[in-house]
């Protein structure tokens, strides 16, 4: 009790995850790889996928080997994970495809590959994983969180499949957070900013001036650096919490500073 006779309350622990059960895809590298550990440092069950070939240097929690465009494939691993702990709390769809081009590519010389390839995997593949899961999610409520992109908000010339792709995710979320909001199931997205991970190192070192560019990049960031992959998982992990619970609809911009400037 306090002085004034009212009871206490219970210490609030906003970023616990205790006995959640998790689902990652993207899970092997860059922002999937650091939530998947971040949240299972918060204390959640969590079970990672990926399309890469799993090594023996991966998290013990990076359990699927999973092409998200094949709904097959995500419906098995979705229920391997229901078989083991008898339900889904949380879902983070991090897997997805940067600019798959070579050079950036105008509409009219956009190959139907290229677009096919990011609209499969970056908007097809995140509602494969979200019809896959929300079953389970009905009757216990829970957080599907969706990485979508600054570039879901704007535009950006020579990318367009991208730029589709990113801002699909976002509609995509609003339309799960309206459908479900009543059986307390929410629907979040996250818009990174340029972030230091292996699919943007790798695009750095095929450019023609990779140093420049990055140059470039951490300019147009008011922050001056661009950001990592914990800065995602942070985020991550407070939509997955019950401190976000008031929270649905939503795209959270990490990105610092870029959209603002």
């Amino acid at each position: 009790m306090t002085s004034d006779g009212r009871p206490l309350r219970a210490p609030v622990q906003p970023f616990v995850l205790s006995d959640k059960v998790a689902i990652i895809t993207g899970a092997a590298s860059g922002i999937g790889a650091t939530a998947l550990e971040t949240l299972s440092e918060a204390g959640a069950h969590v079970r990672g996928c990926d399309i890469s070939a799993l090594s023996g240097k991966a998290h013990p929690n990076l359990t699927g080997n999973v092409e998200v465009r094949d709904p097959l494939a995500v419906g098995a691993f979705v229920q391997s994970v229901i078989d083991e702990f008898g339900r889904i709390d949380i879902v983070v769809n991090c897997a997805g495809v940067g600019i798959t081009a070579d050079e950036p590519t105008p509409v009219h010389l956009m190959s139907d590959r290229d677009w096919e390839l990011t609209l499969g995997v970056n908007l097809t593949g995140t509602f494969n994983v979200c019809r896959a899961c929300i079953p389970a999610m009905l009757d216990g409520g829970g957080s599907i969180i969706n990485i979508s992109s600054v570039m879901g908000h704007v535009g950006n010339a020579g990318a367009s499949a991208y730029t589709a792709s990113k801002a699909g995710v976002l509609g995509l979320t609003r339309s799960m957070a309206l459908e479900y909001a009543r059986q307390g199931l929410r629907a979040n997205a996250i818009c990174p900013g340029f972030i230091d991970t292996p699919m943007v190192r790798r695009h750095l070192d095929q450019s023609a001036d990779g140093v420049e560019e990055l140059r470039l990049i951490e300019a147009s960031h008011p922050v001056g650096r661009l950001g990592t992959s914990q800065d995602i998982a942070n985020a991550i992990l407070w939509l997955a919490a019950d401190a976000s619970s008031f929270m649905t609809g939503a795209a959270l911009t990490v990105d610092g500073g870029y959209t603002a400037a």
